[in-house]
């Protein structure tokens, strides 16, 4: 799981990058200076080491997104998985509305880079993001979004997808 921030003119990215197999580790957080390199160099050590837990993940990236909230910018959370693990949709709802309090709209990305068969979690993921998205139509956001990934090359094109979706202005009803 990689949790990103939109940038601006004036503002760099920042990243914070978490695992999530049987137990949650931060990698990185709210990095702004590592090279895309660097932050890869971070992760090739690392290897599966079993099973999923997706509820310390999303708890994990939401501590991350409010102790590294940033103004100029909307929280986004990138979730790759093999889609193989459960989660409370209370663990996706609470990020959403967290970041709607400060007054920002969040955005999920999951990615599946396992078997077709192993997506239905992250799409319900997405489901519960949408619908929360859905309740704060005022504020301006990237609508979230579930990708399959299963080579390298789908996976670059997944990211470089986002990264121009989350370029693109979005407007936002005023009251």
């Amino acid at each position: 799981m990689a949790t990103a921030s939109q940038g601006s003119l004036t503002h760099r990215d920042s990243y914070s990058i978490i695992l999530h197999n049987q137990i949650t580790e931060i990698i990185c957080k709210n990095n702004l200076t590592k090279t895309p390199d660097k932050l890869l160099d971070l992760l090739l050590p690392k290897g599966p080491k079993g099973g999923n837990a997706f509820n310390k993940a999303l708890q994990a990236a939401e501590t991350i997104m409010m102790e590294c909230w940033a103004d100029e910018r909307p929280p986004v959370i990138i979730f790759l998985s093999d889609g193989i693990a459960s989660f409370s949709d209370k663990s996706v709802q609470r990020p959403f509305r967290l970041a709607a309090q400060k007054g920002k709209a969040l955005s999920l990305h999951a990615i599946l880079f396992g078997p077709t068969a192993t997506s239905g979690g992250l799409r319900r993921m997405i489901t519960v993001a949408l619908d929360e998205q859905s309740k704060t139509p005022t504020l301006a956001s990237t609508p979230s979004s579930f990708h399959e990934a299963l080579d390298t090359v789908k996976l670059a094109q997944t990211f470089l997808g986002i990264a121009e979706s989350l370029r693109k202005p979005r407007g936002a009803l005023i009251q």
